[in-house]
């Protein structure tokens, strides 16, 4: 069964402590691993990094939550 990770993102998130993970677990899914990995905000919108980058964020939460990892944000 498929592991759900969820990447919790908000305004002002440092870019590679969400890139990082990502990039981690779907490498680990290219060497036979089995991540759902989803990025979701606070309030479901776009978040925007403290480089100014913009990441998509999916629609919803799933129902489903087997890691959650919540990145750093510089203020």
């Amino acid at each position: 069964m498929a592991r759900v990770v969820v990447v919790l993102a908000s305004d002002g998130v440092q870019l590679l402590d969400v890139s990082g993970p990502v990039e981690v677990l779907a490498m680990a899914n290219g060497h036979g691993a089995d991540y759902v990995i989803r990025t979701v905000s606070p309030s479901g919108a776009d978040v925007v990094t403290s480089a100014g980058v913009r990441i998509g964020a999916d629609e919803s939460t799933p129902d489903r939550i087997d890691t959650l990892i919540v990145p750093g944000w510089a203020r």
